[in-house]
């Protein structure tokens, strides 16, 4: 009997975190139903015989204790439906054994100290795997992003190459224009050497300009 109550109870307390209400609840209420419909019955009945027939004295009380014992006797009838209607309820409730609350799944499957402790070194071993996934992806990381900088100073220097190769096809400077560039730069320099007096900087700032022409050298 004492193992019956536990497992009963534990039963119920299942049942109670799982639809936050138990079968001994359901049929608590039930049973209550079942009295306040024996007894609005019976209440109608003795009003009813009052009504109709309007007793007096002695009959008021009669009929009062008539009233109860009718009660009891509904009530007493009832009763030996209440183990069949407790049965159903159990049987509606019920909790098939490999159902689990959210909380209770992780204890669906046991393991042994063995078997924790192999977890336990593949759970390590995957975390360094991790670190070291993690440390590869940035080392792929900076050598992509050199790369991909490298491609930049490529197409640079691509673009420079062409630049100059395309600059060797212009034709090449002849011996007159070598000598007029050495004779304009001779004769700038005469000039700035004229004018690093003060006065002859004035003299020079007031001189007209004469018109140049690459024919007189």
């Amino acid at each position: 009997m004492v193992n019956e109550e536990l497992l009963r109870r534990k039963r119920e307390e299942y049942e109670l975190q799982l639809f936050a209400f138990h079968s001994r609840d359901v049929c608590t209420t039930l049973t209550t139903l079942i009295k306040e419909r024996i007894e609005s019955r019976c209440n109608k009945i003795h009003q009813a015989i009052i009504n109709k027939f309007s007793p007096v004295g002695e009959e008021v009380e009669l009929l009062e204790k008539n009233r109860k014992k009718l009660i009891t006797a509904y009530y007493r009838k009832c009763r030996s439906y209440l183990p069949r209607i407790e049965n159903c309820v159990e049987k509606l409730l019920a909790i098939p054994q490999h159902i689990l609350l959210d909380e209770d799944k992780i204890q669906a499957t046991q393991f042994t100290a063995e078997e924790f402790d192999e977890i336990m070194r593949n759970l390590e071993n995957l975390q360094r795997r991790t670190k070291q996934e993690t440390m590869l992806n940035g080392v792929l990381k900076q050598e992509l992003e050199m790369a991909e900088e490298f491609e930049k100073n490529v197409e640079v220097a691509n673009k420079l190459c062409t630049a100059i190769e395309n600059g060797i096809h212009y034709s090449e400077i002849d011996d007159t224009t070598i000598k007029a560039i050495d004779q304009l730069r001779n004769v700038t320099e005469e000039v700035e050497e004229f004018c690093s007096t003060r006065v002859h900087r004035l003299n020079c700032l007031t001189l007209a300009p004469k018109q140049f022409s690459i024919h007189d050298l």
